[in-house]
């Protein structure tokens, strides 16, 4: 009787869980080993997407309003730099079963930077990269640090020399 109640319930699992399937029910974001992500991890791949995006839209900005051609130089670097990490760290939230927002939901205000002109866009345009920068780097230090899923330790950690380096060209530029 023990045995059937087991065989049966079984059963009713194998069957449910069939049914999900058919129905399009989707698994949570797992590894590519079956565990599932750590909460943390999402948090920080979504906020570095979200954090790369403004970059872009920032060196955009800083190409077209900049009138010292190193913060040109400089955003120039930043969106080609962010361009790239964007790109790798998209393909690999999609590995991960991260669903991640098209660009267009994922733009940022320019916090008044598009108001400023001249050497005020030049100054003001150089310490927001320092800000931001400075900010990156503490998440992505705590990411190579203590992120559970090793890839995305990984990429945090190939990503900081950039970030580094985008700092103190900004901070050069922000005396």
């Amino acid at each position: 009787m023990y045995c059937n109640r087991r065989i049966a319930s079984f059963g009713i699992a194998v069957l449910f869980s069939s049914s999900l399937v058919a129905f399009g029910a989707q698994a949570p974001a797992a590894h590519t080993d079956g565990h599932a992500l750590n909460d943390n991890d999402k948090e920080f791949v979504m906020k570095a997407l979200k954090g790369g995006m403004k970059e872009v839209q920032m060196g955009q900005l800083g190409q077209k309003r900049a009138t010292n051609p190193e913060v040109k130089a400089l955003a120039k670097t930043i969106i080609e730099d962010h361009s790239t990490a964007n790109r790798e760290l998209k393909a690999l939230a999609k590995k991960k079963g991260i669903t991640v927002p098209p660009d267009k939901q994922m733009v940022v205000p320019d916090e008044g930077m598009s108001a400023r002109t001249g050497n005020e866009f030049d100054r003001a345009f150089a310490q927001a990269m320092v800000d931001d920068h400075k900010a990156d780097i503490a998440e992505f230090e705590k990411a190579a640090q203590s992120a559970t899923d090793p890839d995305i330790k990984s990429w945090a950690a190939g990503k900081l020399p950039t970030l580094r380096a985008h700092l103190e060209k900004a901070q050069m530029l922000a005396k």
